[in-house]
């Protein structure tokens, strides 16, 4: 077996992986790289020459920097991934008005624990943790060899013992440790700031942490009176303790990817939209409109003590908003993501703007990666011969955590 990591050390995101026996070959992942935080987006410029022929294509989760270069691959390339990532594929494709990745390829949606045969390898998918819905690590046997690629992960699962090749992700192996270990501490904290805070508490999270948005509904849950935790309540402010607010894209989201229960009943439209141009985006705004799921982004301003999931883009609706007099004074930031993206420009003035009020933002945030320990746990319960560490800024740390196992450093691996 040969394992040829064509992208994915000393950075983090951009996984391509490709493992070949024989005369069978596919890919582990097939990453664009993540744009630079603070700079403009630019494409991504990797030579997909550098691929060559590949019969499928194990795609670990939806996250661009694992399927951000998919639609580059020929569509005679099988895809194998499970109904989580392809569904959230899908959905997005067609929110953001761009041909679906998955057209004219054949998919197959595989379950935790199934394996497949494609030519000489054998690819069995198990279901993990990670802040993606659906992520999974792949273990691929042929020619008498076996390897295990972690994609992204959080915690280690039931996955068989012994293996040739260990690739894990190593992204927190530069980061500080973790304030909240997981989604249990991350829910009680936001528990704690329900009860503290007056006014509106603003959740800055990514619409794609499904993990994150369920926490905050719950602890938003914990003390709601169970005839209307799951109902439609109205936009009056007596209804319903803390009402969830939520975009139209956010709701869309979570109700077409199986969380309805997650889905707040009214969505706010911040982005005008328009019956001549035809896009998704106008047409699912409209629609909720026309049902009345959803209203104006004033309604922030109406309700002085609801959950409102914003995103860096959302400042200059916030700016608006205040220019229109709503006051920040009682309510609570809650910055809800790696703290990296305080280099953001957007959330910077984000931040800028919440500071003029006396609203400095409160961090509740676990990592969807596993830590140095967790790593370190996977290591033990699978008992590798060899390590190979991907995803990271600085994989020769892996070595700290390796003890007496070799770590490759090698781009091309023979098993």
């Amino acid at each position: 077996m040969k394992v040829e990591i064509l992208r994915g050390k000393e950075h983090i995101g951009g996984n391509i992986i490709k493992v070949t026996e024989g005369e069978t070959a596919i890919l582990l992942d097939c990453g664009a790289m993540l744009p630079v935080i603070g700079e403009a987006k630019v494409e991504d410029v990797f030579d997909m020459g550098r691929i060559g022929k590949v019969d499928a294509l194990f795609l670990s989760h939806h996250h661009g920097d694992h399927s951000g270069l998919m639609e580059k691959l020929s569509p005679e390339v099988d895809l194998y991934t499970t109904v989580e990532t392809v569904t959230f594929m899908d959905k997005l494709d067609m929110y953001m008005n761009r041909p679906l990745r998955t057209r004219g390829r054949a998919v197959h949606s595989l379950f935790d624990g199934e394996s497949v045969t494609v030519g000489s390898l054998t690819v069995t998918l198990y279901i993990t943790e990670h802040s993606a819905e659906g992520s999974a690590m792949f273990r691929v046997e042929g020619g008498g060899k076996t390897l295990l690629y972690t994609g992204d992960f959080k915690h280690s699962l039931n996955i068989p013992r012994g293996v040739d090749l260990l690739i894990t992700e190593g992204t927190m192996l530069t980061r500080d440790g973790q304030a909240y270990a997981d989604e249990d501490g991350v829910e009680m904290a936001f528990r704690r700031v329900f009860r503290e805070t007056e006014g509106r508490v603003f959740v800055l999270t990514s619409s794609a942490n499904l993990p994150r948005i369920r926490s905050v509904i719950s602890a938003r849950n914990h003390d709601c009176p169970d005839e209307i935790r799951y109902t439609n309540y109205s936009y009056s402010s007596g209804d319903a303790p803390r009402p969830i607010m939520q975009d139209v894209f956010l709701k869309y989201i979570l109700e077409n990817t199986g969380h309805k229960e997650l889905a707040a009943p009214y969505a706010f439209i911040w982005n005008q939209f328009s019956d001549s141009r035809n896009k998704a985006y106008d047409r699912i705004a409209k629609h909720y409109c026309d049902t009345n799921a959803a209203a104006s982004c004033r309604r922030i301003n109406d309700l002085s003590r609801a959950v409102v999931f914003i995103r860096p883009t959302m400042v200059d609706m916030l700016e608006k908003l205040i220019n229109e007099g709503m006051d920040l004074c009682d309510d609570t930031l809650v910055f809800s993501m790696w703290r990296g993206y305080e280099k953001d420009p957007n959330v910077a003035r984000l931040l800028t703007l919440f500071d003029k009020f006396g609203v400095h933002p409160t961090y509740i945030h676990t990592s969807g990666h596993a830590d140095a320990a967790h790593i370190q746990e996977l290591i033990n319960n699978v008992n590798p011969r060899r390590i190979a560490c991907i995803h990271s800024e600085n994989s020769a740390m892996i070595e700290e955590i390796a003890g007496e196992i070799p770590v490759e450093k090698a781009d091309v691996i023979e098993l």
